[in-house]
């Protein structure tokens, strides 16, 4: 029997992780998502997960300070999410997915060249053998990056001189956007922008010590806003790929009467 806030807590992630096993059996039998749809949304929706334990970790350990990196990140991906299963008549599913890994890899490898390039001396971190398993007769991280670079300008309605020039989400617009005006296109909630993403801002950049007024965010606060966000995505995904089944229907029931449980306490 539950009885203590941790076993609730951990029994909220327990039952999230069913619904992503449950999630990602269903997979094959959707013929008309691609690979790169499937790898991207469920890379996704781990993450979410992975960085909300992360969180009730460190609130457990009365870090509060710690998590608004984490809520910051969290949120983006929850967004991408959002952005990527959105009907729309611009734009597609597999085209949005795309976008997303394209510039996650062309972002990825830079750095690691760019690590690479001032560090002559040290072993290769991605060799020859890895490039070219990712991708057929690759063999160094330049040619992924040049792969890459064209599929991905490739998805855009105006194409970007640089990838960097523009975000992955703006692949049908002629200018690039900001985090903000996603938030508005996707119809959700202003607030949740200054909450997840303004203040975890100030954390990333360091203005966050002089800012008192965030002590006024309590775990239990921010552990309810890590937790919806996984609920709304696990149900968002659910939805997406049409699983119906009374095992998914009462593992959803049950992930929501923990957290408002959890909210009570």
């Amino acid at each position: 029997m539950i009885n203590t806030r941790d076993e609730f807590q951990n029994y909220f992630f327990i039952i999230a992780n069913e619904i992503q096993k449950v999630i990602l059996s269903s997979i094959g039998d959707v013929d008309k998502k691609d690979k790169i749809v499937n790898h991207t949304l469920l890379s996704l929706s781990n993450s979410i997960v992975e960085q909300a334990k992360s969180i009730v970790i460190l609130l457990n350990a009365n870090n509060v300070e710690a998590v608004g990196l984490i809520l910051r990140s969290q949120f983006e991906l929850y967004l991408s999410v959002e952005f990527i299963v959105q009907k729309k008549e611009k734009g597609n599913i597999q085209k949005r997915a795309k976008a997303h890994y394209y510039f996650s890899r062309l972002q990825s490898l830079n750095n690691l060249k760019d690590f690479e390039e001032a560090n002559p001396d040290d072993p290769k971190t991605y060799t020859a053998e890895d490039c070219s398993r990712e991708l057929e007769n690759a063999t160094n991280i330049q040619d992924l990056i040049d792969h890459y670079d064209v599929e991905y300008k490739k998805l855009f309605r105006y194409p970007p001189k640089k990838y960097y020039y523009k975000n992955w989400f703006t692949i049908d617009e002629q200018h690039s956007f900001s985090i903000q005006r996603l938030v508005r296109i996707l119809k959700l909630e202003p607030s949740l922008y200054t909450l997840f993403y303004k203040y975890g801002s100030m954390d990333m950049h360091g203005s966050s010590i002089y800012d008192l007024q965030k002590k006024r965010f309590s775990k239990n606060m921010v552990a309810s806003m890590t937790r919806t966000l996984v609920q709304i995505n696990l149900d968002r995904l659910v939805k997406f790929y049409k699983i119906e089944s009374s095992e998914t229907t009462d593992l959803l029931s049950n992930l929501d009467y923990i957290n408002k449980k959890l909210k009570e306490e």
